[in-house]
C-alpha cells in the first residue's frame, strides 16, 4: 500500500453550544470519526469563540441556533470565508430555511449522528476547495408532452431514469438541469409517498 507523504491539512471546527454535554458529544464525534483531519474547539458562547484565538476565517463553525441568539446572528459569527453549519434541537423546516437564508452553509438537526456530522464537515471543506464559477447558460431542453394515449418512449428521452413526462415532471426536470451545476444545498420537500 503506497503512502502519500503530503500532510493532512488540519481544519479547526469551532463548536458553539451553551450545552456542555452537546459540546463534549460533538467534539468526541469529530475526534473519533474524522481521522485527525479536524480539530474540535468547543466554546460555550459566540463571545468565547471570538476570543478563542482561532482563525475564524478558515474554520468550520458548528453553531447552535439558540446559543447564538437566532438565525439573525449567523452572518456576524460566520464571517466571509468560514463555513457555518447551524444546529438546533428545534429541527423544523422553518428553522432550517431561516438558517440557510441567513448564511448558514448547512443545517443539522439534533441529535446529530456521526455520519451526518462528518458528511457536513466534508461538504464544507469541498466548498472551499472548489472555486465558485458561474454556471454556463444552457438552453432549456423541454420536450413536449406525449399524446395522452401514446405509448411512452424509452431511451434518450428519459431523464436520468426518472419516470414521467407530464408538464409538471418536465418542469421538475428543468429545475434539476438549472440547479445541477450549483454547489448550493437544495432542499426537496413533498408529501410522503408521492415519489
Amino acid at each position: 500500500m503506497a503512502h502519500d507523504n503530503q500532510s493532512v491539512e488540519r481544519i479547526d471546527v469551532v463548536i458553539v453550544d451553551s450545552d456542555a454535554v452537546q459540546r463534549r458529544v460533538l467534539a468526541g464525534l469529530i475526534a473519533d470519526n474524522a481521522l485527525s483531519r479536524y480539530q474540535p474547539f468547543p466554546c460555550a458562547s459566540p463571545e468565547e469563540a471570538a476570543t478563542s484565538g482561532r482563525d475564524m476565517s478558515r474554520a468550520i463553525i458548528l453553531a447552535d441556533i439558540e446559543t447564538i441568539g437566532g438565525p439573525g446572528h449567523i452572518a456576524e459569527i460566520a464571517g466571509s470565508n468560514s463555513r457555518l453549519i447551524a444546529t438546533s434541537s428545534a429541527g423544523s423546516l422553518n428553522v432550517a430555511l431561516a438558517a440557510v437564508k441567513a448564511g448558514a452553509f448547512d443545517f443539522l438537526p439534533k441529535p446529530i449522528g456521526a455520519k451526518a456530522l462528518i458528511q457536513g464537515l466534508e461538504a464544507a471543506v469541498s466548498s472551499w476547495n472548489s472555486a465558485p464559477s458561474p454556471a454556463p447558460a444552457r438552453p432549456a431542453e423541454v420536450k413536449p408532452a406525449p399524446e395522452p394515449h401514446a405509448a411512452p418512449a424509452a431511451g434518450p428521452s428519459d431523464f436520468a431514469g426518472f419516470v414521467g413526462r407530464s408538464p409538471a415532471m418536465l418542469a421538475v426536470y428543468e429545475q434539476i438541469r438549472r440547479m445541477a451545476p450549483s454547489r448550493a444545498p437544495v432542499f426537496i420537500t413533498g408529501e410522503s409517498g408521492t415519489g
